[in-house]
């Protein structure tokens, strides 16, 4: 209970072909030509698991951001069930419980209601939806 196992997928929402998988994967997020610190002062567009794995954190500690009461069990809870499911319907062993969904955790994580949301890459930006929502609520215009 204390690891959220994070794989990566690619900006097709495809699981990346050197991404872990199995039963014991929670979440995905983006891994695959991540825009990264480099060595030389210099910055480079990185893959792995070990860049996806930072949004998970970075997710976690927003979401303790906003509820510092929470648990680690709850802030982990709020990822697996505000991610959007891909793959197979339900958890599975390739996306776990889906991407995470920032805007609708950090909702959850401050007692709003976070609808089941899906995307339509061909017909909205989602990601510029979830950039709005975040700036919804943290009040920044």
């Amino acid at each position: 209970p204390e690891v959220l196992a994070v794989s990566a997928i690619d900006s097709n929402q495809s699981l990346a072909s050197f991404s872990n998988y199995g039963d014991y994967i929670d979440v995905v997020a983006p891994g695959v030509n991540i825009a990264s610190t480099y060595t030389n002062n210099r910055y480079a567009a990185l893959s792995g698991t070990s860049m996806a794995s930072p949004h998970a954190a970075a997710l976690a500690a927003m979401i303790r951001s906003v509820n510092p009461e929470l648990t680690n069990d709850q802030v982990m809870q709020i990822i697996r069930e505000t991610a959007i499911d891909l793959g197979t319907p339900g958890r599975d062993a390739n996306y776990g419980y889906g991407q995470i969904n920032v805007a609708a955790a950090l909702m959850q994580a401050t007692g709003q209601h976070a609808e089941a949301e899906t995307y339509d890459s061909d017909k909205i930006d989602w990601k510029e939806q979830i950039r709005l929502k975040i700036r919804k609520l943290f009040g920044v215009s």
